[in-house]
């Protein structure tokens, strides 16, 4: 609609009515929190303002925000504007230059073959593989167990030189692959296979050495024939809790991370609500929003699901503090639903006599001993509105002991029955 309404509006006597629509359009980028949250409306706006005025804006929203929060946004222009829109500067100094896209099955089917006979695996399952297979990024845990490659092991950041000379030994050419990161140019990405004893590269070395001595992580097409699809239908009209998965703890999955985008296209349309609890920005200084969104499609999550997927900056350490001194969990509940029936927000507001109601009530005078004259406390944290709102929870993520250990006990205090969902904790 908005589209058609500027195209009619095109004549030269209209530039200043457009320019002060597009302008006010722009509120938009302001609100970041909306447009992280209302995709399609930035999509066609990125599409109806046109180049120009699309960096001019972002520009404007880039002084205000920094550059962390304008890389959802220029996904998104890249997506709508096809493969070969231009890279932008911004772009240049904080994502990788090329793009991957998923390699031609019939050129890579030598390559197959050979995996197929090497392996002593049907042929067949891996073709089925590749046409169920999606571009993920290539984590460092993945890389660092890949067979069949010099990539990892033999070549460090900057170190061209060896690439070039392995490159040589192989009889392979280097320059088409540089050339691409130079121009931000579309490559097919490396094929991976995760099989019983590991994983094993298919294609692509020369494509992995580059990256590795450019520093960069690349997509990965990830052939997995060791998935067994997770669909229950105890999931259905259930809320889903995912705490903590997020990119600054993957090095301390349980899980590969693919593993765990996978499990959410295949049965996001099972759960009434999926609630996606992180450490951001907000709380501290740690991922972004839109760069948790980035990271969730870079490790295959289908785009549309972001919509169906609330993403909530909890924060942390609300009980830690008798967490790590090993306080009974159930004086810790108690506790809590004593403060928060006399709307008492922080544990060192507690008076005298509050501490001998509760004691007289509860009994429970280890949780006194460590909080009355201590400087620390724990607190009712704003987590526990948000998921007072929800019933039938599935809950998952990590660190067990830690954050995940907190949104259990908040449940615990709110009388809400969850189920553990351990294939994904952490």
């Amino acid at each position: 609609m908005f589209k058609k309404f500027i195209k009619s509006l095109e004549t030269d006597t209209n530039k200043k009515l457009i320019e002060s629509i597009l302008q006010g359009y722009s509120s938009i980028f302001e609100s970041f929190d909306y447009a992280s949250k209302s995709g399609q409306v930035v999509q066609d706006f990125i599409i109806d303002v046109g180049p120009d005025t699309y960096k001019r804006l972002k520009k404007k929203y880039k002084r205000k925000h920094g550059e962390d929060r304008i890389k959802y946004i220029d996904k998104l222009r890249r997506k709508y504007e096809g493969s070969h829109a231009p890279v932008l500067e911004s772009e240049k100094n904080s994502i990788n230059l090329v793009r991957y896209k998923k390699p031609n099955l019939n050129e890579e089917m030598p390559e197959i073959i050979r995996t197929a006979k090497e392996l002593k695996i049907d042929k067949e399952k891996l073709v089925k593989a590749y046409d169920d297979a999606k571009l993920i990024e290539l984590t460092d845990k993945i890389w660092s167990e890949m067979d069949n490659t010099d990539s990892y092991h033999e070549i460090k950041k900057g170190d061209l030189k060896t690439v070039k000379k392995l490159a040589k030994e192989y009889g392979r050419n280097v320059d088409k692959i540089l050339d691409a990161y130079e121009k931000g140019e579309t490559l097919p990405s490396p094929i991976v296979l995760k099989y019983e004893n590991g994983y094993y590269l298919i294609g692509g070395n020369t494509r992995l050495m580059i990256a590795k001595a450019m520093g960069k992580n690349p997509k990965i097409l990830l052939l997995d024939i060791t998935k067994k699809t997770i669909i229950e239908s105890s999931f259905a009209g259930k809320t889903l809790v995912v705490v903590d998965i997020q990119p600054e703890y993957e090095k301390g999955f349980s899980f590969e991370t693919h593993e765990f985008i996978e499990f959410l296209n295949q049965n996001h349309e099972e759960f009434s609500n999926i609630v996606i609890l992180y450490n951001g920005a907000e709380t501290l200084g740690m991922i972004s929003e839109g760069d948790y969104h980035m990271w969730l499609v870079e490790n295959g999550l289908e785009e549309d699901i972001l919509n169906d997927l609330y993403f909530y900056d909890k924060g942390y350490a609300f009980f830690r503090y008798c967490i790590d001194e090993s306080i009974d969990e159930e004086q810790i509940v108690n506790l809590v639903k004593f403060m928060k029936a006399y709307d008492i927000n922080d544990s060192r507001d507690m008076t005298k006599e509050k501490w001998l109601e509760f004691v007289k009530e509860h009994g429970d005078e280890d949780i006194r001993e460590l909080l009355e004259f201590s400087d620390d406390m724990i607190n009712i944290p704003d987590l526990m509105d948000e998921l007072d709102r929800y019933n039938n929870i599935v809950l998952t993520g990590g660190g067990v002991d830690e954050c995940l250990k907190e949104v259990e006990l908040s449940l615990d205090a709110l009388g809400k029955s969850y189920k553990i969902f351990n294939t994904f904790t952490y």
